[in-house]
């Protein structure tokens, strides 16, 4: 219970900041592991936010305000039983980052975002992103080996990568199933 409120705490800011989320996509990871737990407390209600989750509407803005939505969504179909439905979003998933791993960059990585952009090369940046999109697929796939290549080697060019840092924390030890 304590892991639940946490997980509905975190889609909220707070009210001194005076803004509020421009895009509900950067809820999804909150709002996944908050159906998580309800799982174990009232499963009525996870379906519901694992529908909600599932058959969001996508747009530009959810991939800039939460550019993992995909996996999110995906796991949410595992967890409503549409295995074939997400293994197809993970895939689409795969080939897409893959592709934009390896692109070169005339834009948005050598541009914005600006804080980000300016601290190191843009080739490093775009590796960092899609190498930790793409252990997220990999994950979502149950490929956890695939998965942890791809958090190490973000690691090995950012350290200090947070997500990553998490995501290899959070699943050690276990198999090769997402939380």
């Amino acid at each position: 219970e304590v892991a639940l409120e946490y997980f509905r705490s975190g889609q909220q800011y707070p009210k001194n900041l005076g803004a509020g989320v421009w895009n509900v996509a950067v809820k999804y990871p909150c709002m996944y592991y908050e159906a998580r737990c309800l799982e174990h407390l009232d499963a009525d209600n996870a379906v519901i936010l694992y529908r909600k989750i599932a058959e969001a509407c996508v747009d530009c803005f959810s991939y800039m305000y939460q550019p993992a939505v995909d996996y999110y969504r995906a796991l949410a179909m595992q967890r409503l039983g549409q295995s074939g439905k997400a293994t197809s979003t993970l895939n689409e998933c795969l080939r897409k980052w893959q592709h934009e791993k390896n692109s070169r960059d005339y834009g948005y990585f050598r541009i914005t975002p600006f804080f980000h952009s300016m601290l190191e090369r843009p080739a490093d940046a775009r590796k960092q992103h899609y190498g930790y999109l793409i252990g997220l697929a990999h994950l979502g796939l149950g490929d956890r080996q695939a998965a942890d290549n791809c958090f190490a080697e973000v690691l090995s060019i950012n350290s200090g990568h947070l997500w990553a840092s998490l995501e290899q924390l959070m699943h050690a030890g276990n198999a090769a199933k997402p939380l």
